[in-house]
């Protein structure tokens, strides 16, 4: 990744594009935690082609439950109909997937400042959910957590 000198002296990184998989050559995520969606043509009413310009996507907090903190995430079509049911993804996983690495099953990102708005790839780091579980204990759930997967257990009535 390539850098700048900004005018308070920190160094900022500057900013990178990749594909998101499974989406190539109609959306990609920046190492800054953006999306955009790229210029292409769809077909329009009577089958005619219409030119969709590239755009910056709005980014939406995922709704808050109480159990969880509220994450930031994208919703995505892949070709097919207006009415086709978009996909949502978390923000902060597709930056860590496209420009750390790929995510296994057992792994987890975690914000290394704690703001989960700040979805930079420098500010993200990937841990087995085993290690996620220590740093973030119970966060609302009051039950405890199994030693080897870091999920909670129901304890026994």
């Amino acid at each position: 990744m390539h850098e700048h000198q900004c005018v308070d002296g920190n160094v900022e990184p500057l900013e990178m594009w990749a594909d998101i998989q499974g989406y190539e050559g109609r959306y990609q995520i920046s190492s800054l935690g953006r999306v955009k969606s790229l210029a292409r043509t769809r077909r329009g009413k009577n089958n005619c082609l219409v030119s969709m310009p590239e755009i910056i996507m709005r980014l939406t907090p995922k709704k808050d439950t109480g159990r969880t903190k509220p994450y930031v995430e994208v919703r995505l079509r892949n070709g097919g109909l207006r009415t086709e049911r978009c996909k949502v993804f978390l923000v902060h996983r597709l930056v860590a997937g496209a420009f750390i690495k790929p995510l296994a099953p057992d792994e987890q990102v975690d914000h290394i400042n704690g703001l989960h708005n700040d979805n930079r790839a420098v500010n993200l780091r990937i841990m087995k959910s085993v290690e996620h579980a220590r740093i973030h204990p119970r966060v609302l759930n009051p039950n405890p957590r199994d030693p080897v997967s870091g999920q909670f257990v129901k304890e026994n009535a």
